[in-house]
Formats: C-alpha cells, sequence, structure tokens
C-alpha cells in the first residue's frame, strides 16, 4: 500500500527494468569528480535479482582504482539485476582488491567494514522519517526533505 494513496504498491519500473542502466557517460564524470587517484572504492550492490540478465546471487561487490573498469562493470547493470548500487563515500584500504579487483562478483562473502576506510574525506547526513522499511516517501516527505535541505 503506498503511504500518498492506500493503494497496492506497483513498482513503477517493474516493466522497464531490463532496460534501465546507468548512463556511462555519468558515471565517468562521477569517477572524475569523485575518486581521488590513488583511492580505492568498494561498489556494492545487496540484494541482487536472480531474475536479471546476470544471473546475480547474493551481495555484488567489486573493489576499483581503474576508471574505464568502474565504468564498464557499473555501467553494465539494469535494473533488473538489482534494486541499487553504492559506492563507498571514502576509500578502502588497497589489500581490499585482492577479493574482486577492478571486477564485480556475485556472492560476496565480506565487504568493506569502517575500520577499512583509511580515512574519513566525505561524510553523508541522510534524513528519513520513522517508518517500517521498504515504505517509500511521500511526496510531502520528499518536499520537506528538500526543504530541510535548502
Amino acid at each position: 500500500m503506498t503511504a500518498a494513496t492506500g493503494a497496492p504498491y506497483a513498482d513503477p519500473f517493474a516493466a522497464d527494468a531490463e532496460r534501465l542502466t546507468p548512463d556511462t557517460t555519468a558515471l565517468a564524470a562521477f569517477w572524475d569528480h569523485f575518486a581521488e587517484a590513488d583511492g580505492t572504492y568498494e561498489v556494492r550492490c545487496p540484494k541482487s535479482r536472480r531474475g536479471g540478465p546476470h544471473r546475480w546471487y547474493g551481495t555484488v561487490a567489486g573493489y576499483f582504482t581503474d576508471r574505464a573498469a568502474f565504468v564498464q562493470q557499473v555501467g553494465r547493470i539494469t535494473g533488473a539485476d538489482v534494486a541499487g548500487v553504492f559506492v563507498t563515500l571514502n576509500p578502502t584500504k588497497p589489500e581490499l582488491r585482492a577479493r574482486a579487483n577492478n571486477r564485480l562478483v556475485a556472492g560476496a562473502k565480506a565487504t568493506t567494514t569502517d575500520d577499512q576506510i583509511t580515512g574519513r574525506r566525505r561524510l553523508l547526513l541522510d534524513f528519513d522519517p520513522k517508518r517500517p522499511a521498504d515504505i517509500p516517501a511521500t511526496d510531502a516527505e520528499v518536499a520537506a526533505a528538500l526543504s530541510a535541505r535548502d
């Protein structure tokens, strides 16, 4: 049920999930702006969908130092593969690349922990109302959050 209408929730992207792919130009620009020259960054996709074109399972993760590999690997993800893709805000220990060096792997047994961050350079502030998990924000909640941010 949606909070706004009370109607059953339908994923508006479900029909187009396989066609939903990242913009590789935007990924390259993101990397250029975000990544430090000597940094290692984890890409993580929790709760992958076995029915997607890649047939991934579990958590998909990889560690990237190379712009081209990041763009190629992340650029092939579809909405049918995963619901979300996350990148560490701060660089990780370089030795973590031994888990998946400049590539994504399914079924990751271990991912980055707080003590494996080499230094804090960015801090994300995320404000959410209290509500059960997996319930999207209403339009009014989004507007209130943007107003508080600005």
